[in-house]
C-alpha cells in the first residue's frame, strides 16, 4: 500500500514540476505597441522639443500638505536619543500640525531624521529635527 503511494506521490510532483516550467516558458519575445497621434499638443517620442510626464499613480503629491501624523518632539540636533534631553527639545510638535522640510536629513543607523520647518500651532516657525516615520501628507 506504501509503495503505491510513494509512486503516485513521484508521479504528482514530476507532473507539478512539468507544469511549473511550462507556464514559465513566454509566448512571444515581442510586444505589439502602437500610438495614434491627432491633433496639437501631442508628444512625440524622439521628437526634438518632446516632454514626457510619467504618473505613476501617486497623484499629485505636491498639492498635498506635509503633517506630522502624531505627536512627536522637534529636536535641535539629528539624534534619536535627545528627545530625553529637556535641552535639545525645540518644541513640542502636535499631530496634525503643518511643516515644511528644509532639505537636510541625516540617517542615523537606519533611522532617517529630516529638518524640518513647523508652519503651524504654537511651534511655528520653529526649526528642528523629527523621525521621517512621524511625516505624512495629508
Amino acid at each position: 500500500m506504501f509503495n503505491k503511494i510513494g509512486v503516485l506521490a513521484s508521479i504528482c510532483t514530476v507532473l507539478g514540476f512539468l507544469v511549473t516550467i511550462y507556464t514559465m516558458t513566454p509566448y512571444s519575445n515581442s510586444a505589439e505597441v502602437s500610438q495614434n497621434i491627432e491633433g496639437n499638443g501631442n508628444v512625440v517620442l524622439g521628437g526634438d522639443n518632446s516632454t514626457i510626464n510619467v504618473n505613476n499613480g501617486r497623484g499629485d503629491i505636491q498639492s498635498k500638505v506635509l503633517v506630522l501624523n502624531r505627536s512627536t518632539p522637534i529636536l535641535s540636533v539629528p539624534e534619536i536619543f535627545a528627545a530625553t534631553e529637556k535641552n535639545k527639545i525645540v518644541c513640542y510638535g502636535i499631530e496634525g500640525d503643518e511643516i515644511k522640510l528644509t532639505g537636510r536629513s541625516k540617517d542615523n543607523i537606519g533611522t532617517i531624521m529630516k529638518e524640518v520647518q513647523v508652519l503651524s500651532s504654537e511651534c511655528i516657525n520653529k526649526i528642528g529635527w523629527v523621525v521621517i516615520s512621524s511625516l505624512s501628507y495629508r
